[in-house]
């Protein structure tokens, strides 16, 4: 009798559960910001940097390009895209082929974040500016107009002190991991 109660409990409960799994979960874009400035990272583009006494030069090409459907079922019923690729590069970071991550988190995933050895910034959908992760507020300068070499770049954000992005191409500017002493300029870029 008393299995039969504690039954009678638990089979409501375990339909209730059941009843209120994800079907069609509500595609979220990526916030529009993080493609401004990374969307040009696929494959077939490069980019060819030089550095200031003109001794080394670097190349930044990307490959292992793969896009991910995500999603979070549990508590909002969201999916979205993830995107994952390497970055080749001698001079930019730790690792000479560095993975980099573009994602959504949050519980509506209402943050697109970008992580790797040389970046972690994430933007909402309406955001105008990056922020750093687990920051509210914009923590990067930015220009509307920036100048090197006669060649004029429009709304750069300056990441740290140590490189410079440019709308719709990339990273324009870095200073060497290997030597802090060697900052690398952007002379010619690709993009497919």
């Amino acid at each position: 009798m008393r299995l039969l109660w504690i039954l009678s409990l638990i089979l409501p409960a375990a339909t209730l559960v059941s009843c209120n799994k994800c079907k069609n979960p509500d595609f979220k874009e990526q916030a529009p910001l993080i493609d401004e400035y990374f969307g040009n990272y696929k494959p077939g583009a490069y980019w060819i940097f030089l550095n200031r006494d003109s001794t080394k030069r670097d190349s930044m090409w990307v490959d292992q390009y793969k896009i991910s459907d995500i999603s979070e079922r549990q508590f909002s019923c969201v999916s979205g895209r993830e995107t994952e690729f390497i970055v080749h590069s001698s001079y930019l970071a730790l690792n000479e082929a560095t993975e980099v991550l573009i994602s959504m988190g949050g519980r509506d995933f209402d943050v697109t974040y970008i992580y790797g050895d040389f970046i972690s910034l994430e933007a909402t959908k309406d955001s105008k500016e990056f922020s750093m992760p687990g920051y509210e507020i914009p923590v990067l300068d930015s220009f509307k107009l920036w100048q090197q070499d006669s060649i004029n770049y429009y709304q750069v954000i300056n990441y740290g002190s140590t490189r410079k992005i440019a709308r719709h191409i990339g990273i324009i500017q870095y200073v060497s991991y290997k030597n802090s002493n060697d900052t690398f300029s952007l002379i010619k870029y690709s993009m497919p």
